[in-house]
């Protein structure tokens, strides 16, 4: 039986998280916290069971937040019991020592939903001391937007001082907690239309000693491309230029363009070396008419006429039909190559049809576009039937 992702949160480790707390606050109403927790769980998504956590542990810790946040501080496993995986993220679900992995996530979202009233100023500091202690055995990257949103100066104060944190989880969230658009996270609107504030830390960390930080420097940027496309080419051509040597910059910048590539951004496929083309292409599709669920390949013929070798970065774009007869374009990658003068090469690929969870397909005509260097060279077209 498939172990669904929402059941990080189940009865077990609920019980376990009770006697976590238990354990460093007597007064505990362990029961009554794990009634709360767990009630009608099975029917709760994934987001939905962790707030059902925050409000348990909001009706059974003390009312004073600064008394209720040394509890779940003194709560948290010793960051050495907690083991994380290839991306950096823990995967064990709870450690005997104490609250560890998911578990964190309503702990740090329980900080801020009472760590951001601003009418209680030291509030402020205790909540920045939890926040860096649960991000070390896990990540409190969607807890700290909320103090970004609501007190942006005093927030982006302390995560300078953490871009410099000997914990590489702490160096990690100064990057993913202030990316403007966050997948699952709050969208921080102010950074999505300036996103200045937050250049400074990834200048900071672009070379940090852990790929896991790095990672997210690149994603970050990569937020930033989706709104500010100029800024991103600058920083990545400034980057470049200054460490041209860099293997592991040269990855991250790369990673970061993703965005604009896929989009065919003319700046920063020039900035990887990809000149307008000249080409002579030819684009076939080996069938016409496709049944849902099926497959057709595709067939492209490139001839370089000139004297030089070109640098071709080769995608092709589906515009698939929609329920209301519109089409929404979906870029797919197909090939980098360096093609000589006079020479002429053949791609093929096969494209399916078959459904998946992110997307629905309607019958009609769907369009294929090759791009190549982000200029679009051919197209045809594709007839998708309910059935043949």
């Amino acid at each position: 039986m498939t172990t669904l992702f929402k059941d990080v949160f189940n009865p077990s480790s609920i019980a376990h998280m009770g006697q976590a707390i238990s354990q460093v606050w007597s007064n505990f109403d362990q029961p009554r916290f794990i009634a709360l927790a767990s009630y009608d769980l099975s029917r709760l998504e994934m987001k939905a069971r962790s707030n059902q956590i925050v409000s348990a542990l909001d009706d059974t810790l003390p009312s004073d937040f600064k008394h209720a946040t040394k509890i779940l501080i003194a709560a948290l496993a010793p960051v050495h019991d907690i083991d994380t995986d290839s991306s950096g993220w823990t995967n064990n679900l709870a450690s005997e020592a104490g609250i560890g992995s998911w578990l964190i996530m309503p702990c740090a979202d329980y900080i801020a939903l009472h760590g951001t009233n601003e009418t209680i100023p030291e509030n402020f500091a205790l909540s920045m001391e939890a926040l860096h202690a649960m991000t070390k055995r896990f990540s409190a990257e969607f807890a700290i937007r909320p103090f970004i949103a609501s007190m942006p100066e005093q927030t982006f104060a302390v995560l300078q001082q953490w871009v410099f944190d000997s914990d590489k989880h702490v160096r990690r969230l100064v990057s993913e907690g202030s990316r403007p658009r966050l997948p699952w996270g709050i969208r921080l609107q102010a950074q999505v239309l300036d996103p200045t504030p937050t250049l400074i830390f990834l200048e900071q960390l672009k070379n940090d000693p852990e790929e896991y930080v790095r990672l997210s420097v690149s994603n970050h940027l990569n937020d930033i491309a989706k709104d500010h496309p100029d800024v991103v080419n600058g920083i990545a051509q400034r980057w470049l230029n200054e460490m041209p040597s860099s293997p592991q910059l040269a990855k991250l910048v790369k990673h970061a363009c993703r965005t604009l590539i896929k989009q065919g951004n003319r700046s920063t496929l020039a900035i990887f070396g990809y000149a307008d083309a000249e080409v002579d292409v030819t684009f076939t599709l080996v069938k016409g008419v496709i049944k849902m669920g099926g497959s057709v390949q595709l067939e492209c013929v490139i001839h370089n006429p000139t004297k030089s070798t070109q640098a071709l970065l080769v995608d092709y774009v589906v515009y698939h039909q929609k329920a209301n007869g519109s089409t929404s374009p979906k870029v797919f990658k197909w090939k980098q190559l360096q093609i000589p003068p006079g020479a002429t090469e053949t791609l093929y690929k096969q494209h399916s049809f078959k459904p998946v969870t992110t997307r629905t397909y309607y019958p009609g005509e769907h369009r294929f576009e090759i791009q190549i260097n982000g200029q679009s060279c051919a197209q045809t077209c594709v007839h998708l039937r309910s059935g043949l």
